[in-house]
């Protein structure tokens, strides 16, 4: 058998080796390269994509910096006690009554990191992540206080006292709602003579109570993941409607057939 017609098959059982052996190996090494090459070129445009998004969402809080300012004041980011009294004063003397008494009570929140991370293992989460997520929940939890005011005025005047307080740019969930009658006090002449008349003075009691929540800065996990991020437009809706409410007069109280505007007279 001649050499040539040898050589011809050797030649091509060589080149399927090196094909198997060497080169496709390395083929298949490039396409995952490639692969990689296009999850972080992905990974860089959605980068991109929450930067812009996050300078987009900046520039709307510059231009609604009257928005920012009020949800600071409506809903604080610190314990505010002393701006809540010095309000029930100040809407005290725009409706003409009397602070008689403001109480300040904390009101410690019940969630515990215990409890949300046996919550989250319960609906399936690893034990790393119910752990994460019960950090970050509890820390986001809002605290709160109670505060009670008591005031002495008419009738008129606490019902207008009590409006401006529940219109107040300050977030409260009303607890406490209360106008009765003052307790008579006697004249000095009553204690010598027991027949001497009361003193009673056109004034009731108003007593009102509420809480007050506030929460802190709270850090955001992975920005590209964050859902806040994901849009550029800043939604205003519920901080317009949070404007309106404290802006706009409660309705008229209807008295009913037969009803009186005042049930203390």
């Amino acid at each position: 058998m001649s050499l040539k017609i040898l050589v011809l098959p050797v030649f091509v059982i060589l080149e399927v080796v090196l094909v198997i052996g060497y080169i496709k190996p390395n083929v298949s090494a490039i396409l995952a390269k490639q692969a990689d090459v296009a999850t972080v070129e992905a990974e860089i445009a959605q980068a991109d994509l929450i930067i812009g998004n996050i300078q987009a969402l900046s520039q709307s809080l510059e231009d609604r910096s009257d928005g920012v300012s009020f949800v600071g004041r409506y809903y604080p980011e610190v314990l505010d006690e002393e701006r809540v009294v010095d309000m029930f004063n100040y809407l005290a003397q725009q409706t003409g009554v009397i602070v008689s008494g403001v109480k300040i009570t904390p009101k410690p929140t019940t969630l515990t990191v215990a409890a949300v991370y046996d919550e989250a293992l319960g609906a399936g989460m690893t034990p790393e992540q119910a752990t994460a997520h019960a950090n970050v929940t509890v820390q986001a939890a809002p605290q709160q206080y109670t505060a009670e005011v008591a005031v002495l005025g008419a009738y008129p005047n606490i019902k207008d006292f009590y409006s401006r307080v529940y219109h107040a740019d300050r977030l409260h969930e009303t607890t406490k709602l209360a106008i009765a009658y003052r307790k008579p006090e006697a004249s000095p002449k009553a204690k010598e003579n027991e027949t001497a008349p009361l003193i009673l003075p056109n004034f009731l009691t108003g007593i009102f109570e509420a809480d007050f929540p506030y929460v802190g800065k709270q850090s955001v996990g992975d920005p590209l993941t964050e859902p806040v991020f994901q849009s550029a437009i800043m939604d205003f809706t519920s901080v317009e409607r949070a404007q309106s409410f404290v802006t706009s007069p409660l309705p008229p109280l209807d008295s009913g057939v037969g009803g009186r505007p005042n049930p203390f007279e």
